[in-house]
């Protein structure tokens, strides 16, 4: 669970070689296309972020799929 700060996960996501993601947006106040263009990722892959407003503040969730 990360804090929501574009700036810092967009460093985040370079750091970690992060540049495809599938996104999804609960109860903040943000459109998943404007979490692309924010944090300058591609759309697909095997990395998931799901961003939702929690009583704490908006939280980001990032997930990986796993495959067996």
């Amino acid at each position: 669970r990360l804090a929501w700060n574009p700036k810092k996960l967009k460093a985040f996501f370079k750091k970690e070689g992060i540049h495809k993601a599938n996104v999804s947006v609960r109860g903040a106040a943000i459109t998943p296309d404007e979490v692309y263009k924010l944090l300058d990722l591609k759309t697909g892959g095997d990395t998931f972020i799901f961003i939702a407003k929690m009583k704490t503040g908006t939280q980001l969730y990032l997930c990986e799929k796993i495959t067996f």
